[in-house]
């Protein structure tokens, strides 16, 4: 009988320990602070890169812009989850004066190891709307590939995301 525990709490451990992160960075804190401060994402990030022309936001206590400080910033009060740094996309604007038609802004990374296929993975993300923001969304998806595209406009990517937030189902503190 302690034989056959032993080998399955090492059976558990094993699985446990297997369990990894497979996205560099996760929580934003590999990044460089330029002296004149921005939100220019693409280049304070070294991990974390824009795809398309749009234009997500970096947000860090250190910055010197106050605009993209945190907590307080233009879009509100908001503490990161873990650390001292946490990023802003648009998800869909129809502000066509300001941000032109159906604007959306994406953020990508690459992973540590490739995926394999069969078996399982978690993706888990903190998901806050800005205090100045009027409306939310209830579509965030993910897309994995297995190489980096780049695409020139500001509106939708031309890929169909592998995870779906099921439409209408409203994203709140136990994630989807």
């Amino acid at each position: 009988m302690k034989r056959k525990l032993f080998i399955l709490i090492i059976i558990v451990l094993s699985y446990n320990l297997y369990s990894q992160e497979l996205i560099f960075d996760t929580c934003f804190q590999k990044y460089n602070i330029p002296k004149n401060g921005s939100s220019a994402f693409n280049y304070y990030l070294i991990e974390w890169n824009k795809i398309n022309k749009a234009t997500p936001d970096f947000f860090n206590k250190e910055n010197p812009a106050p605009y993209y400080k945190q907590p307080k910033n233009f879009v509100g009060n908001k503490f990161p989850y873990f650390g001292y740094s946490y990023t802003g996309i648009i998800v869909y604007s129809k502000d066509v004066k300001i941000l032109g038609c159906n604007w959306r802004e994406y953020i990508s990374t690459k992973l540590k190891f490739k995926l394999i296929k069969g078996e399982k993975y978690c993706l888990s993300m903190y998901v806050s709307l800005g205090d100045t923001c009027n409306y939310a969304a209830d579509g965030l998806e993910a897309y994995f590939s297995t190489t980096i595209s780049k695409y020139r406009y500001t509106t939708n990517l031309p890929y169909e995301p592998q995870i779906k937030n099921i439409g209408g189902s409203v994203i709140t503190n136990g994630g989807f």
